[in-house]
């Protein structure tokens, strides 16, 4: 995971840069975690075909109950309910590209 924050930085919520997260020493890991925007296994896989498409990999912080939530069966319209932001702005699928 250090690589990656070095690599990809980590963004908040609101996609604002965190420039004070330099690794996994800072911050709480029982309140917040790193998200991968894009699957990791995906990403590394065809890297390419991301940067081809401009789509950029990021690492979201966010609250563990809302990351376990993001990958729960929970509905959208929950999920949104509780954390007034769309699961799709959280989680790339080419779906929705």
């Amino acid at each position: 995971m250090n690589e990656d924050i070095a690599f990809f930085g980590v963004y908040s919520l609101s996609g604002k840069f965190l420039s004070q997260i330099k690794n996994t020493l800072c911050y709480n890991h029982f309140t917040h975690q790193c998200h991968h925007f894009i699957k990791k296994q995906h990403y590394t896989r065809n890297p390419q075909w991301y940067v081809e498409r401009k789509i950029k990999q990021r690492l979201i912080y966010m609250p563990v109950k809302m990351h376990q939530d993001l990958h729960s069966s929970m509905t959208n319209e929950r999920f949104y309910e509780l954390y007034e932001i769309e699961r799709k702005d959280l989680l790339y699928s080419r779906k929705d590209n």
